[in-house]
């Protein structure tokens, strides 16, 4: 049955990516498959208009998402559009857009899942609604259905607690920095980066009624929280009889604390939660539940651990009979190093739950899948995951033809596959990765991966160009390759020391010729793109980022040689590219340390917020916890502003320490040098240095002047 105009969710969407002037333009029709086979599709094509002779687009689909993606397909494959999170290109009029014929696209996934509950600390954290009104766009238009909506649940914690007598200072103690809250929801720690303010609080609920607003106005089916044991640590205070065990560390922090699901309490904490949760943001009946996330239970006992999850899944259906428990499969296969999850233990945890009501997100399937070491998951639905990205590092990277293999590959062998999902630790990386991924939900045919190269610099760029062609084949083909195991090293982002390697998986020169054919296009049209702009200043950095990593090894030996000479000019090489690399991040927005910055201290209504908030965005970018934290540097990016003064401070003290060592002919004491970075990491951590959100040069004249530069640099493997 046909959707009323006015009922039209994706006329919207029209209006915000297109402009309010091409609504009419578009008919919009919501109607079952013709095929009668009730599956999901998206149809194609254009008529003429008679009367002004301006071209009509005919979309139709049996529901708003598919009918986005109708529109997503229309628009990069017909009309070379580009919608992005580093870069739009779009460049249509009513008058131009392109002709169509009919093409029907069946969507083979029942489920799409977009997000990861870390990417609501390394990626969302700060986002205001006109930002995720955005991201639901592109999210509708990629055709995610099964998004996690993490946002606003502190609220409904406060309440649950409240009614359980606990002091609220209790409750914000409990509670992480904002930065910090996906760990602290998972039960990782407690308390770092904060205390919460009561009016972030408030604020996020008011955003998470809007996110789940307009997700469920496309048809998106949210995913919640629920309670999967993790509690306050003086929750025993109250309730001494409860059965609350604390966990081992995690990372250094103490340990948190896990009420036994057996134990009453753990069933009517859910009922509450699940009850406040519902009356505040409503449910779609899909609810996230990860008991064990790079924690253990106390113990691997088979029986235990079957009666765990009977007892978590039965607790979550007598709060809500329809749940669906979304269960992150990362823990069976990934973190594991004491072997915890062998098979037996993985297939007792899944047997307390009944079949049909349990998916398992197979997170990091593009890096270390799970189906296939584990039955099906046991026999439960599972949903191919891409992972790909960490911490949300920066650099060029992934495996392009191995996701597309994968997945098809996947679905065709296991029938308890019904979807796949993009489940990045960190967003606003390796575009060209992720539209090919957007993609694996429709397609059901191994793809040719230069055709599809090719057709994504035409839209990337509004037009085809023959050097950029080169380009990204040339990338595609030996960058976003099977090689790939991991973010390729960046040593500039690491706490300083001596190496002996650090290369790439692939030849370092390939990014440099690159970027020499990038700064030979001459085409006005596609230079004034920002997507050009973004993508000259990626490679940019990288070739440097790639020319950072030599030098280091360079430098290293000479100091093990004792060679003064060759160390001091490696050093100051080193220094230079750190220069060089703030520069060219300096030309676009999505660089900038002060974007980061600047959007945490939005939030803020004071002084003493504003420097809260900055330093949970500083931290977690950084030593990730204390001085003496295992994760610092994890999330590995490389910002502008963060190499200036972050870096570069790190690598001049480094370097200024060995130099000494070397000129007075003592052995370098690791000890004093180890205890003065720390201090000086945290000095900046806690540092006041005001970071401008406002890009600096233009990237192109930036990039050439670094590479006429870089051509002045004699080879690093001559180097002494």
């Amino acid at each position: 049955m046909a959707v009323e105009v006015d009922e039209q969710p994706v006329q919207g969407l029209i209006s915000r990516v297109l402009g309010p002037q091409f609504v009419n333009q578009f008919i919009l029709n919501v109607t079952e498959n013709p095929d009668g086979s009730g599956k999901e599709y998206f149809t194609v094509w254009t008529t003429s208009d008679e009367t002004t002779n301006q071209t009509i687009v005919h979309l139709d689909a049996d529901n708003h998402i598919a009918l986005a993606m109708g529109l997503n397909y229309y628009l990069k494959y017909y009309c070379h559009c580009s919608f992005t999170w580093n870069g739009d290109n779009c460049q249509i009029t009513p008058s131009t857009l392109a002709s169509a014929l009919r093409k029907t696209k069946p969507v083979v996934s029942k489920y799409r899942y977009y997000l990861n509950a870390v990417t609501f600390g390394y990626t969302t954290v700060w986002w205001n609604w006109k930002r995720w009104e955005r991201e639901i766009d592109w999210m509708a238009l990629n055709g995610y259905n099964l998004p996690l909506a993490f946002v606003g649940q502190e609220y409904i914690w406060g309440k649950v607690y409240a009614q359980l007598g606990i002091p609220r200072e209790e409750i914000i103690n409990w509670f992480t920095g904002p930065a910090f809250l996906p760990w602290n929801r998972m039960g990782n720690l407690n308390g770092w980066g904060g205390n919460i303010l009561e009016d972030w609080i408030t604020s996020q609920k008011d955003l998470q009624e809007m996110i789940v607003d307009r997700m469920r106005l496309y048809g998106m089916k949210t995913v919640l929280p629920a309670f999967a044991g993790h509690v306050p640590p003086t929750l025993g205070d109250y309730f001494p009889e409860a059965k609350i065990n604390q966990l081992d560390s995690w990372n250094n922090f103490t340990g948190t604390h896990y009420l036994d699901s057996s134990d009453p309490l753990f069933a009517n904490i859910t009922k509450l939660f699940i009850k406040e949760q519902t009356e505040v943001y409503g449910t779609d009946h899909f609810y996230n539940l990860d008991p064990f996330n790079e924690v253990f239970p106390p113990t691997d006992d088979e029986e235990y651990l079957t009666n765990t999850s009977a007892a978590i899944y039965n607790t979550l259906v007598e709060a809500d009979p329809d749940a669906i428990w979304i269960l992150q499969g990362w823990f069976f296969v990934r973190s594991n190093p004491l072997n915890f999850w062998r098979p037996p233990q993985v297939n007792a945890f899944l047997s307390g739950i009944p079949i049909g009501r349990l998916i398992v997100l197979d997170l990091a399937a593009d890096l270390f899948a799970g189906w296939n070491k584990t039955n099906d998951f046991s026999g439960h639905n599972w949903i191919w995951c891409m992972l790909h990205n960490f911490g949300g590092r920066n650099m060029m990277y992934g495996k392009m033809s191995y996701i597309v293999n994968s997945v098809l590959a996947s679905r065709s062998r296991s029938k308890t596959m019904i979807g796949i999902g993009v489940c990045p630790e960190g967003l606003g990386q390796n575009d060209i990765l992720y539209d090919l991924m957007n993609e694996m939900s429709w397609r059901t045919t191994p793809i040719d991966l230069k055709w599809w190269t090719s057709a994504f610099v035409a839209r990337r760029y509004g037009k085809m160009d023959p050097t950029l062609t080169v380009v990204w084949n040339d990338i595609v083909r030996e960058i976003y390759t099977p090689m790939f195991r991991g973010s390729p090293p960046a040593v500039l982002v690491k706490r300083p020391r001596l190496y002996s390697s650090a290369g790439v998986y692939y030849d370092p020169n390939l990014i440099v010729r690159s970027m020499e054919k990038m700064l030979g296009v001459s085409d006005e049209d596609i230079l004034k793109t920002d997507t050009f702009s973004y993508d000259l200043a990626q490679v940019t950095m990288q070739a440097l980022s790639n020319m950072f990593n030599d030098a280091t090894v360079w430098m290293s030996r000479a100091y093990v040689a004792k060679n003064l000479l060759g160390f001091n000019e490696m050093s100051k090489l080193m220094l230079d590219i750190i220069t060089k690399i703030d520069e060219i991040t300096s030309t676009h927005r999505n660089f900038l340390l002060g974007q980061w910055t600047n959007d945490a201290r939005q939030w803020a209504v004071d002084k003493s917020q504003q420097d809260h908030y900055e330093f949970n965005a500083r931290n977690l970018v950084t030593l990730w916890g204390p001085p003496t934290s295992t994760l610092h540097d994890y999330a590995g990016k490389i910002l502008a502003g963060l190499t200036k003064d972050f870096y570069a401070m790190r690598w001049t003290h480094f370097l200024t320490k060995l130099g000494a060592s070397l000129n007075f002919g003592e052995e370098f004491d690791d000890d004093t040098y180890q205890t003065e970075i720390q201090q000086l990491e945290n000095d900046w951590n806690n540092g006041n240095i005001y970071y401008s959100a406002d890009t600096v040069g233009n990237t192109w004249e930036v990039a050439a002047g670094i590479f006429k530069w870089m051509n002045t640099m004699s080879p690093l493997a001559t180097m002494p």
